[in-house]
């Protein structure tokens, strides 16, 4: 679950990502596993999962768009392991019509977490 901070400006100031173990489809958010607030510029646009190291694994992905003139984009990786959640990449400043995605990618493929996680 991705949420903005409560009673900030929808253009600047938090996000929360929060982890639930969906132990009980009726009560989903019961089981809290961990979470964290990192800043954002912008509004939160999407969430999403995709493998941007190809090793198997999903990484959660938040984009935000910038609510200026620009409507630039900026993007966090985060993975989920060992019940903690861990930056993998950012990417910010991104024209409007870019693809985050692919930018955390790249991102991903020179940050030094992947090196020490493939060892």
């Amino acid at each position: 679950m991705v949420a903005q901070g409560r009673a900030e400006p929808c253009s600047i100031g938090s996000y929360a990502l929060r982890i639930y173990k969906a132990t009980n489809p009726d009560f989903p958010y019961d089981d809290f596993v961990t979470g964290l607030i990192r800043q954002r510029d912008g509004s939160v646009e999407s969430l999403e999962v995709h493998d941007l190291d190809d090793d198997g694994t999903q990484e959660i992905v938040v984009v935000i768009r910038n609510a200026g003139s620009g409507a630039y984009l900026s993007a966090d990786a985060l993975r989920y392991k060992g019940q903690q959640l861990e930056l993998c990449a950012t990417v910010q400043g991104l024209e409007k019509h870019a693809d985050p995605v692919q930018a955390l990618r790249l991102a991903c493929k020179n940050a030094p977490w992947e090196e020490s996680s493939s060892n």
